[in-house]
């Protein structure tokens, strides 16, 4: 295999190649001293120009650089708050857009609900927006605005971490999935507590109801709100009337029969 001629390289090369290699060493030894950050390994720096095969991998590595040193180039550059913990200007930007998008779902998850009618014992008391209106905080099966995100408020990094997490859960609706599933799973282990055998055809019907659909119709009708049966499962109250399963079954009956409007399924 024939050998490639080295490339000439012209004393503009190497004139251009000491301030670029300059540049970036500068900016790790700014970026460590000033954010702790260890920048040493997201670019190559050659020991020397001559050390390139090709025009083509010289020019490469300049791009690498030039975007490196970037201004620009968010990835690469540091805001550090009151309490010292430290973020990149692109993951900063990034919890910011999360939260945004994460209260905007929620205010639209509670607006579309809240328009629900609100049914005990079968018959209408307002709407389920008049009923979270009674409750001290707003919030509709487990879905709460969140509060807007300050990173001037955030003390630690492991803090900041778990708050990055958390936004992108809510905002992809990853979050509300899994806390929806888990308020499913614990109505119907309520019921199986507090009912025994008796619930166990209510049970198997509710297992193959979608989650969001369960939701749904746990904030329309009070039977179906796990809240109802609290104090009865804990021994603090009166027995619940096992009429509540033949109610859930009609409930049930006006779902499967496409009665009940759902709006969570337009959202």
């Amino acid at each position: 295999m024939a050998k490639r001629p080295k490339i000439r390289i012209t004393q503009n090369d190497r004139a251009e190649y000491e301030r670029l290699r300059r540049n970036a060493t500068a900016k790790i030894r700014r970026t460590a001293k000033k954010f702790g950050i260890d920048l040493s390994q997201e670019v190559r720096l050659p020991r020397g120009i001559d050390s390139f095969s090709t025009r083509q991998e010289l020019n490469n590595w300049k791009d690498e650089i030039k975007r490196f040193t970037n201004r620009d180039n968010w990835k690469y550059q540091f805001v550090k708050n009151e309490h010292g913990v430290v973020i990149s200007k692109k993951e900063l930007r990034r919890i910011e857009l999360d939260n945004q998008r994460a209260i905007r779902n929620a205010k639209k998850v509670i607006d579309t609900v809240s328009k629900q009618p609100f049914i005990q014992d079968g018959k209408q008391y307002g709407t389920v927006g008049k009923r979270l209106k009674q409750m001290p905080k707003e919030e509709i099966a487990g879905v709460s605005v969140p509060v807007k995100f300050d990173f001037s408020k955030v003390t630690s990094q492991e803090r900041l971490d778990d708050i990055k997490k958390h936004q992108r859960e809510r905002a992809t609706g990853e979050y509300y999935n899994k806390k929806n599933q888990q308020l499913k799973d614990n109505f119907i282990l309520t019921l199986q507590r507090a009912f025994n055998s008796d619930a166990d055809s209510v049970v198997e019907r509710l297992k193959n109801l979608p989650t969001s659909d369960f939701i749904e119709l746990s904030l329309i009708f009070d039977e179906m709100d796990i809240k109802t049966y609290y104090y009865s499962e804990l021994g603090g109250g009166t027995a619940v009337d096992r009429d509540r399963m033949e109610t859930i079954h009609d409930y049930l009956d006006l779902y499967e029969a496409g009665k009940i409007d759902m709006k969570l399924k337009k959202f």
